[in-house]
Parts: structure tokens; sequence; C-alpha cells
């Protein structure tokens, strides 16, 4: 999935974000309301939100990436179109700016 700031449906919002899925569909994340246009938000409506808007909180650096996760398997291309540093929890409980050696 890659997170986007700049499409005309969400462009001049740095609230509202597009994702685009690896598919091609495209979704609307709207962090202020905590919402994304995806079916699964439209329906199930799941407790922490969606993949979409999980990946978008990641991408714009106001979640950091859990220190339990693998960070080999990081997405090399999160954070890439977005404002904002990709941030990661160390297993200190610090949080710091995520970099790919």
């Amino acid at each position: 999935m890659t997170v986007l700031e700049d499409l005309p449906a969400v462009a001049g919002d740095s609230e509202r974000l597009a994702v685009v899925s690896g598919s091609g569909r495209q979704y609307e994340v709207d962090l202020r309301a905590e919402t994304c246009t995806c079916h699964d938000m439209l329906h199930r409506r799941p407790d922490r939100g969606c993949k979409h808007i999980l990946r978008t909180l990641f991408s714009v650096g106001a979640k950091p990436i859990p220190a339990w996760a693998d960070l080999d398997a990081v997405d090399s291309e999160l954070g890439r179109h977005t404002r904002g540093d990709v941030l990661v929890k160390t297993q200190h409980g610090k949080t710091e700016v995520f970099t790919r050696d």
C-alpha cells in the first residue's frame, strides 16, 4: 500500500490522505475522524481501524512501529510520499526515527 497526500481527492487537507492498494484501488483516510472509505471500515468498523488507517498512521509518524515488529520486513516505501518521519519504538520504550541500515 502506498500513502499519498497530494492526490486531487485529498490535496490541501493535511488530515486526509489517499491510500492506494496493491491492486490499484484507492481509499481515502481521514485521520481527524479516524475513518476510511474501504469496505472493512464501512461494514465491520474494527476497533483499531482498518489496515489503511494503520498504514497511514505509521507513514506520517502519528503512530510508531511497535518494538516487536521485524524491521527488516518494513516496506521500504513506507513514508516515502508523506511529510513527517516514520517512527519506531525501541526495546527500551523510546521512540526513534526509523532508518534503514
